[in-house]
Protein backbone atom coordinates (compact mmCIF):
# COMPACT_ATOMS: atom_id res chain seq x y z
CA UNK A 1 0.00 0.00 0.00
CA UNK A 2 1.51 3.35 -0.61
CA UNK A 3 0.37 6.51 0.87
CA UNK A 4 0.18 10.28 0.46
CA UNK A 5 3.01 12.43 1.15
CA UNK A 6 2.74 13.67 5.05
CA UNK A 7 4.99 16.00 6.48
CA UNK A 8 7.50 18.43 6.17
CA UNK A 9 10.94 18.44 3.57
CA UNK A 10 12.13 21.57 5.11
CA UNK A 11 12.58 22.32 1.59
CA UNK A 12 12.36 25.96 1.35
CA UNK A 13 12.52 28.47 -1.88
CA UNK A 14 13.55 32.26 -2.04
CA UNK A 15 11.93 34.67 -4.72
CA UNK A 16 14.51 35.86 -7.07
CA UNK A 17 12.05 38.38 -9.41
CA UNK A 18 9.52 41.07 -8.62
CA UNK A 19 6.60 40.31 -10.86
CA UNK A 20 5.28 43.44 -12.48
CA UNK A 21 2.71 44.51 -15.06
CA UNK A 22 3.56 46.37 -18.33
CA UNK A 23 2.47 49.68 -16.78
CA UNK A 24 4.92 49.04 -13.34
CA UNK A 25 1.63 47.40 -11.27
CA UNK A 26 3.11 44.73 -9.05
CA UNK A 27 1.64 41.20 -9.87
CA UNK A 28 1.65 39.25 -6.49
CA UNK A 29 2.99 35.28 -6.60
CA UNK A 30 -0.01 34.43 -5.08
CA UNK A 31 -2.70 35.86 -8.09
CA UNK A 32 -4.05 34.33 -11.12
CA UNK A 33 -2.75 34.07 -14.53
CA UNK A 34 -5.69 36.21 -15.68
CA UNK A 35 -4.37 38.48 -13.32
CA UNK A 36 -1.20 39.28 -16.16
CA UNK A 37 -2.30 41.58 -18.55
CA UNK A 38 -2.31 41.05 -22.43
CA UNK A 39 -0.74 43.05 -24.87
CA UNK A 40 -0.98 42.74 -28.50
CA UNK A 41 -2.55 38.60 -27.80
CA UNK A 42 0.16 37.49 -24.72
CA UNK A 43 0.20 37.69 -21.91
CA UNK A 44 3.64 39.97 -20.40
CA UNK A 45 5.35 40.18 -17.22
CA UNK A 46 8.73 42.29 -16.30
CA UNK A 47 10.95 40.85 -14.28
CA UNK A 48 12.97 43.05 -11.86
CA UNK A 49 15.37 42.53 -8.72
CA UNK A 50 13.06 42.05 -5.54
CA UNK A 51 11.96 45.02 -3.31
CA UNK A 52 12.61 42.83 0.02
CA UNK A 53 14.28 39.10 0.71
CA UNK A 54 11.18 36.67 0.52
CA UNK A 55 11.24 32.70 0.88
CA UNK A 56 8.56 30.48 1.94
CA UNK A 57 8.39 26.15 2.06
CA UNK A 58 8.20 24.86 -0.92
CA UNK A 59 6.49 21.80 0.16
CA UNK A 60 2.11 20.29 -0.96
CA UNK A 61 0.48 18.54 0.73
CA UNK A 62 -2.50 17.37 -1.73
CA UNK A 63 -4.45 14.60 0.30
CA UNK A 64 -7.32 14.84 -2.40
CA UNK A 65 -4.64 12.85 -5.09
CA UNK A 66 -3.45 9.73 -4.32
CA UNK A 67 0.27 7.87 -4.71
CA UNK A 68 -0.04 5.01 -7.12
CA UNK A 69 2.75 2.47 -8.42
CA UNK A 70 3.47 3.28 -11.75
Amino acid sequence: MIESAEGRTRTVETGAFELLAPDGERIWNEGLPDRIPMVEGHRLLLLDEPTYKRSWNADRFLRIFRARPR
